[in-house]
């Protein structure tokens, strides 16, 4: 379980969000909400280490995240893949780098999670030769090489059609299938809607919606 306690932030005295508290569990979709500029980058940078928080404790399975940091993988809006690597080279170098696994093995882990994806035939492409879902798909794949028990997504529908957004989504749930924590920050509410177990609204603080409403 991932879980926040009592969150703040703030940015030259300016109060970012307060007192959040929240838990997530292994094998559900979440999805946070909220108008721009309200928080929702901020609040991702704290859960994913990129950002401190300026009080409140973010644990997973009762340790501190900085202790779990494996435990969490990131698929940015931007994708942010190595242009100079293959599809197939953005997620074996994590793999081997971070956690020193063989190449051989790395490619393997590489190949099946790019089948997974239906992209097994665009293993040798670069980011210029790929579409954006595509390359949405190798970036996602690349975080899920860690295999990470929470995989967070930043407005992984912005950039997207709807057909493409529908087969995100999909992806999103076989990933929970698998026993995945899945959080979303995302403005599309009709979206968070259609693919999430619980929706939150973030205004200063973290409001669980209703999913009819």
């Amino acid at each position: 379980m991932l879980k926040i306690t009592d969150l703040s932030k703030s940015f030259g005295g300016k109060q970012v969000f307060s007192g959040i508290s929240a838990e997530f569990e292994k094998g559900r979709i979440y999805s946070i909400t909220g108008p721009s500029g309200v928080g929702k980058t901020t609040l991702l940078r704290c859960l994913t280490l990129l950002e401190k928080q300026d009080s409140g404790t973010i644990t997973i399975d009762d340790m501190p995240l900085e202790e779990k940091r494996l435990s969490i993988g990131l698929v940015f809006q931007s994708f942010n893949l190595f242009p100079h690597m293959s599809a197939l080279e953005n997620i074996t170098f994590p793999l081997i780098r971070v956690k020193g696994v063989s190449k051989q093995e790395a490619e393997t882990i590489a190949r099946g999670l790019l089948e997974d994806l239906g992209l097994q035939d665009k293993a040798d492409f670069y980011e210029h030769m790929l579409s954006g879902g595509q390359r949405q798909r190798v970036a996602i794949a690349r975080a899920m090489a860690l295999a990470p028990d929470f995989l967070f997504f930043d407005e992984p529908t912005s950039a997207l059609d709807e057909d493409l957004s529908e087969s995100v989504g999909n992806v999103m749930l076989k990933l929970k299938e698998k026993g995945m924590g899945i959080i979303v920050i995302t403005h599309d509410l009709d979206f968070a809607k259609k693919i999430s177990d619980e929706v939150y609204l973030l205004r200063e603080t973290l409001i669980r919606r209703e999913l009819d409403a």
